[in-house]
């Protein structure tokens, strides 16, 4: 027998060993309802090292389970559905979700509707992604955005052979004539597939200190960058009837609403973006701060930032999300950002 057909069958136990104990946590979540009278708490559970314990806050559920060792992050909806990611088995990272929640959007951490809060998303049947409110519409929507950055594939998977899913805005010519058009159309690639996402009309006026709004819109909803329209005879294409566009990048005002500052002079010291827009990416490790967790991975350690919408057509700038946690800016041609979707819901669906 090959090394390969070993480590296939190895695999294929595992994956076995997460289901039976995806199983096992959704019975001990019963259990606690039939004893308590209530349901278990909503949201992410934190195992112990040995997968027999889940807590979160003042809730803990015991799971009899018995056979490999199982440690994952255990989500827990409507008191007894599980989703399960992030899976260790005997220590080994197995690439494998357990999943058996029904509901399009479902709250992790937070209060429903507060800015800030953590909601995991089905995309469509295959992905789920873990989002945050952002902001909120006068029309009785809401905006999330997503908790890492997606790479041009729609997958999460930074590895230095994708060059950690970190693009340049234009790859074109060194000038801003037309905006981010690369970041905007690697975006529309990672989103096209989000079926259980409305489509997205751009409207959008983010004017932010001297860096005007990327984006415009027509009524048939072809996109219109900094003068250059996409159309259904592109390449390029996104954001009509044909091609509607899921998710856009977050806007200026936005980050800066939700708690970030404009970039003073010296960038060596830490703004003031919330953790939760921080995550996934690298964080520089200075005087210890908040911002020098999740730094360890290097899966994450090329990726400084991710685009907003707002850029200068006059200049070679534009707005971005920085790793010190704060709103920076950077030149059109540098790849080292990269795209962070922002979708919009009813607020009736979270």
């Amino acid at each position: 027998m090959t090394t390969g057909i070993i480590d296939n069958a190895r695999n294929n136990s595992y994956k076995k060993s997460i289901d039976l104990y995806g199983r096992t946590v959704e019975q001990a979540a019963a259990s606690y309802k039939i004893k308590h009278s209530k349901t278990v708490t909503l949201g992410l559970y934190t195992s112990s090292n040995d997968g027999k314990i889940l807590t979160k806050d003042t809730t803990e559920l015991l799971i009899d389970y018995s056979g490999n060792k199982v440690r994952c992050d255990v989500i827990i909806a409507n008191g007894e559905k599980a989703y399960m990611n992030n899976c260790y088995v005997n220590d080994s990272y197995v690439n494998y979700e357990y999943r058996n929640i029904d509901s399009l959007i479902t709250l992790v951490d937070g209060v429903v509707g507060e800015i800030g809060s953590k909601y995991l998303v089905n995309v469509n049947d295959v992905d789920l992604f873990y989002f945050y409110l952002l902001s909120k519409n006068s029309d009785s929507t809401v905006n999330l955005i997503m908790d890492r950055n997606i790479c041009n594939d729609g997958t999460i998977k930074y590895t230095l052979a994708n060059n950690y899913c970190i693009y340049a805005w234009h790859a074109g010519e060194d000038n801003n004539n037309y905006g981010p058009d690369t970041a905007m159309i690697n975006l529309y690639n990672a989103t096209k597939n989000w079926k259980n996402v409305d489509d997205m009309i751009m409207n959008y006026s983010d004017v932010g200190n001297g860096y005007l709004s990327i984006m415009t819109s027509t009524s048939d909803k072809v996109t219109t960058i900094m003068g250059k329209n996409y159309s259904t005879s592109d390449n390029q294409v996104f954001g009509n009837t044909e091609y509607p566009l899921k998710a856009r990048l977050a806007t200026f005002n936005e980050i800066l609403d939700a708690g970030c500052e404009l970039s003073a002079s010296d960038e060596s010291t830490n703004g003031s973006c919330p953790i939760w827009l921080m995550e996934n990416m690298k964080y520089y490790n200075l005087n210890n701060d908040k911002y020098s967790i999740n730094n360890n991975d290097e899966s994450y350690q090329n990726i400084l930032g991710y685009c907003l919408l707002s850029s200068s057509a006059s200049s070679v700038g534009a707005r971005m999300v920085g790793a010190h946690g704060i709103v920076g800016s950077n030149y059109v041609t540098a790849n080292i950002f990269g795209i962070r979707p922002v979708t919009t819901i009813k607020e009736g669906d979270l």
